[in-house]
């Protein structure tokens, strides 16, 4: 019985003769050239004799009758063909296996191209392989062949996935790319070695990110975003409320509260950006809790006067749940009769936390709106 398989790439012979009293396996490595062909056997072999077609590629004889080898006998197909092995034994009997078929090795390119060869630091780059021969037999891929696949390297070594594009972002000076291509099971006899394209990396300045600061109506700060490294401009934005937005450290007094970004630019045009918040600090003053138990002591939650605070605009407390209890418009600080008396509806309100909203109206025009929590006890 004979029998002949293909599995990825393991070509698996067998070969039994009734008159012979053993079996011999005929495996590959692979279908191209430089495969290994391996012969599996028990028996007690005196001559081994490969052939390719009907030309005998090699003979092995035992000198002196005795057994040469068992087990395992291995023999590189360096050319295209039918290859076959012809054994025997000690007994004379002889074994012919199936036909393992070597593919001839076909020539092939492939080139790789770049979006970009000098960049930023931490820029991507995307890369692209360009097969002009992908192999051979019936299939979509390049000159009707098998899809190739695809191992990209950096710097020699494997990376990315089996895709004819590539894209990498983190990128050191000097790195470099390039790409090997097969193509695909079953054949698997096509490889090429693309170009290697290689990297120059800019160095990019820093900038450090959302830093937040509080200030005071009225205060003047120096605002310092943490630049380093080589810096060829700066742009400072928006404009309200800076010295000039030109500089590293400018002078900033806004009215409100406000976000500044900077943006800074190196000599080879690498950029990098940060902000810096700055929260207008209202001194409103409130109790963290009340206990409207009519002792004539902090029964009323109220908004405490201040000369920074001309005006409360709205003054809301909420349940826990989002229900509104109680609100007030247009209020003047440091008034009980504009305050909480702890009651719902013409009743108690239950003791427990609620958050209370608050929009004030700053000496110099500017509106706030701040919010908190107020623990109520009975």
């Amino acid at each position: 019985m004979k029998k002949l398989l293909l599995l990825m790439g393991l070509v698996i012979g067998y070969e039994g003769n009734s008159q012979c009293p053993f079996t011999v396996q005929l495996t590959s490595s692979g279908n191209c050239p430089r495969s290994m062909l391996i012969l599996s056997t028990t028996a007690t072999l005196t001559q081994i004799v490969w052939l390719n077609g009907p030309t005998v590629l090699s003979t092995t004889n035992s000198p002196d009758g005795s057994v040469i080898h068992t087990g395992y006998i291995g023999y590189y197909a360096t050319e295209p063909g039918d290859y076959k092995a012809v054994l025997t034994d000690k007994t004379g009997c002889t074994v012919t296996t199936p036909i393992i078929v070597i593919l001839p090795a076909v020539a092939a390119d492939v080139a790789i191209s770049a979006t970009a060869t000098t960049i930023c630091e931490g820029s991507p780059i995307t890369f692209t392989a360009n097969p002009g021969n992908g192999g051979v037999g019936s299939g979509s891929g390049p000159a009707g062949g098998f899809i190739p696949s695809y191992q990209w390297q950096l710097n020699k070594t494997p990376t990315g996935t089996d895709s004819s594009g590539y894209t990498y972002t983190h990128f050191n000076d000097g790195d470099t790319i390039s790409c090997v291509m097969t193509n695909a099971v079953p054949t698997q006899c096509v490889l090429a070695k693309s170009n290697s394209i290689p990297i120059t990396v800019k160095p990019a300045p820093h900038v450090d990110t959302a830093q937040a600061l509080s200030f005071t109506s009225g205060q003047r700060l120096l605002l310092d975003a943490g630049a380093s490294g080589l810096i060829s401009s700066y742009t400072w934005s928006p404009a309200a409320g800076l010295s000039d937005t030109t500089i590293e450290h400018p002078v900033a007094s806004p009215s409100k509260s406000i976000l500044y970004t900077l943006k800074v630019l190196s000599p080879d045009g690498c950029g990098a950006s940060g902000t810096i918040a700055l929260k207008l600090f209202i001194p409103i003053r409130i109790p963290s809790a009340f206990s409207p138990n009519r002792d004539g002591k902090n029964d009323i939650l109220y908004i405490a006067g201040d000369p920074a605070i001309s005006r409360v605009n709205d003054f809301a407390i909420y349940s826990r749940g989002g229900q509104k209890i109680f609100q007030v418009h247009d209020a003047p600080t440091g008034d009980p009769a504009f305050g909480w008396n702890g009651s719902y509806k013409g009743h108690p309100a239950p003791s427990g936390t609620y958050v209370y909203t608050i929009s004030v109206q700053v000496s110099n025009g500017i509106s706030e709106t701040l919010q908190g929590t107020v623990l109520l006890i009975r």
